[in-house]
């Protein structure tokens, strides 16, 4: 294996692109062989925000390399802090990665998996293949909530019944009008970790303009429990609102330090001016956990028993939990700090929801796509 020269930076080239209607997304093909110094480095890349299931938004590329020496290829996504990334799962055929934080996560699947190294280094995940050529063929969906379902066969993947064929990428024609409204929405995302007696958790209202008049001015706001509050995060939202554009603000929102035992819920209302008719969206919050009752100490107790009063005896009732179980009201960093893994795959936390208008991809998270030839 030999190190690539750095080529000329700069040098890349648009081979093809075109939009899809009625959407932000579309196709372009990149030839990059210049810049890394080597025979072939091209990118086919479809951005498809039709939405497919609980997709918002799906991204399918395929990366060639190739050249007459072998060379190492890192393939990576860079996420900002606060992002849980696991990787390491086959999903019919196809190794799977994921990034969350709180209720948004971008899921992806590598086709044709074999011979191929993933990893976490510096927060970002890692894809790592060796050789004279290297195909890289992966489809990435991004949104809030459930997760989507897909099938892998061969260089295609197929999800929420969008087949997305990773060998005719510039062929690909989004399914017309399937993430298009009739008026505006709004939606809350709530956290995954519940909230507790005096903790913050951030929330975050989504609101997409569906209608032919631009929203002027819009404005979101939170409607919450009495003694609850909500710290705006981030910067204002954009002055106007076209049809299929979106606006997203999110809020540090802290409980009550004394929490009923009730259902609560949390709400968010979206209002732009010149418009009396306000959009709302109400959202239960996440239920709280059962706090485990103490196990009592080990204490003595007076034996009646066989006509000999006043015999003291030691109850058989252990001093604190069994082996395995965490003691109650233990230091809860002593168990922050160790090493954690999901489903069997190391897990890190190193993408962070933001504000995202059409036309920019990818959505709810944002992370960086970076190459690196060797």
């Amino acid at each position: 294996m030999t190190r690539v020269p750095s080529g000329a930076d700069g040098s890349g080239s648009t081979l093809a692109a075109h939009g899809y209607p009625g959407q932000g997304g579309g196709y372009l093909s990149l030839d990059g062989h210049l810049n890394y110094g080597i025979a072939e480095a091209r990118r086919e890349l479809v951005v498809d925000m039709s939405g497919a299931g609980p997709a918002d938004t799906v991204l399918a590329l395929h990366d060639r390399f190739a050249d007459s020496e072998p060379h190492r290829v890192d393939w990576q996504l860079s996420p900002e802090p606060g992002v849980e990334i696991t990787y390491g799962d086959i999903e019919s055929g196809a190794l799977t990665f994921l990034f969350r934080r709180d209720d948004a996560w971008l899921k992806g699947g590598l086709l044709d998996p074999a011979a191929t190294e993933l990893d976490v280094c510096d927060g970002a995940f890692r894809i790592t293949r060796t050789g004279r050529t290297t195909d890289l063929r992966l489809v990435m969906a991004l949104g809030r909530g459930t997760l989507p379902a897909a099938t892998a066969d061969g260089t295609q993947l197929t999800l929420e019944g969008t087949v997305y064929e990773t060998s005719r990428l510039r062929a690909f024609a989004p399914q017309p009008g399937s993430a298009r409204g009739t008026e505006p929405t709004l939606q809350l995302g709530m956290p995954r970790l519940p909230f507790m007696p005096g903790t913050t958790r951030t929330v975050t209202a989504t609101l997409d303009w569906w209608a032919p008049d631009p929203g002027a001015r819009p404005a979101l706001g939170m409607d919450l429990p009495p003694g609850w509050t909500a710290e705006p995060l981030a910067g204002p939202l954009p002055m106007t609102l076209l049809d299929g554009e979106q606006g997203v603000r999110h809020w540090a929102v802290t409980a009550l330090a004394e929490m009923p035992h009730e259902e609560l819920k949390l709400a968010a209302t979206a209002r732009t001016a010149g418009s009396s008719r306000p959009v709302t969206h109400t959202a239960p919050l996440p239920p709280q956990p059962r706090r485990p009752r103490p196990r009592p100490p080990r204490r003595a107790v007076q034996h009646a028993g066989r006509g000999r009063p006043g015999r003291q005896r030691q109850s058989r009732r252990p001093l604190g939990p069994r082996l395995g179980q965490p003691y109650p009201g233990g230091d809860p960093a002593l168990v922050a700090d160790r090493p954690r893994r999901v489903g069997g795959h190391r897990r890190d936390s190193a993408v962070e929801p933001h504000r995202q208008r059409p036309g920019a991809a990818p959505r709810l998270l944002r992370v960086r796509l970076r190459h690196s030839v060797r």
